[in-house]
């Protein structure tokens, strides 16, 4: 499971009018990742046969052409990033647009294929997988972090974690997509518009912005709009959404960071802990003590 050269990797016949070597491991489970930070020096129209295959690719920054059966697909990696996913049942040929200036960062994770069969006839068969031979949508907050972590450790010498990390990116594009084909994702027919204004909320709220008024702001809304949009959307008001939205940053605190009640009541907007007990209970119908002591129980 080495590190290959960029001479090695399948990228180099694209490497012509490029700036930045691409990269590429193969993992000892079969998946392959592979990617780049690259600049274009002149434009580059490049064609590549691949095989049946069902891949992701995680846009980290700038744009991307591609061209699929005659279709032109523009991706723009968007603020947060954008995960891609292309399914093909046969051998296909897909082209590669550039042009001279243009910059992306992108990790590609192939080898989903080797699990397939393993859905067949269970309760998450997966039905129309190849309807679309390319799908989209703005990275999840776990797929933003796996990818983050994924760059700050692929150059580690530990195979093992290197294993774990590509493997779990590969699973949260999967399970995604799973989550969608099962309508888990979709919120009032608004699936995508839902998840990009949730995602782009909880990122400002995991760096302490609670207050309806500067969450309009870091949106460039006005407060009615965003509360007009929450009830739109979600079917709920903008209070009750983050309300909701605390009292989850406060669960994770309490099972994954080991925060005391007090911790988790103020993370959660409350002052005192017997009203936090209250409305913990209310929203998962139960206490913080016996929520810990069931999962303690399940690990």
């Amino acid at each position: 499971m080495s590190h290959t050269s960029s001479k090695e990797v399948t990228f180099s016949k694209l490497s012509e009018g490029l700036v930045g070597a691409p990269w590429h491991y193969q993992l000892k489970s079969g998946v392959q990742i592979r990617g780049a930070h690259i600049h274009y020096a002149r434009d580059v129209d490049r064609s590549a046969h691949t095989p049946p295959q069902v891949t992701f690719v995680f846009l980290l920054a700038g744009q991307m052409t591609l061209i699929l059966r005659r279709r032109k697909y523009v991706l723009s990696a968007g603020k947060y990033g954008r995960c891609i996913m292309i399914s093909s049942q046969h051998a296909e040929v897909i082209r590669r647009l550039a042009n001279s200036g243009d910059c992306n960062q992108h990790i590609v994770v192939n080898g989903m294929e080797r699990w397939l069969s393993d859905y067949v006839g269970s309760d998450l068969e997966i039905n129309g997988l190849y309807d679309e031979r390319l799908r989209s949508w703005p990275m999840s907050l776990e797929m933003e972090e796996l990818c983050q972590k994924w760059q700050q450790q692929s150059n580690h010498h530990d195979p093992l974690q290197r294993e774990v990390l590509g493997l779990a990116l590969m699973n949260s594009a999967w399970q995604f997509f799973i989550k969608q084909q099962h309508c888990v994702v979709t919120v009032n027919g608004h699936d995508a518009k839902a998840l990009e204004l949730a995602q782009s909320l909880q990122r400002q709220m995991r760096q302490g912005v609670f207050d309806g008024q500067s969450l309009a702001d870091g949106l460039n809304l006005s407060l009615r709009t965003l509360q007009r949009r929450m009830g739109q959307v979600f079917g709920c008001t903008l209070k009750e959404w983050i309300t909701q939205q605390r009292l989850e940053l406060a669960k994770q605190a309490l099972l994954k960071q080991g925060a005391s009640l007090t911790q988790a009541s103020q993370l959660a907007g409350y002052q005192h802990n017997s009203s936090f007990i209250v409305a913990f209970r209310k929203a998962f119908n139960v206490t913080p003590k016996v929520f810990l002591t069931q999962q303690k129980r399940l690990s």
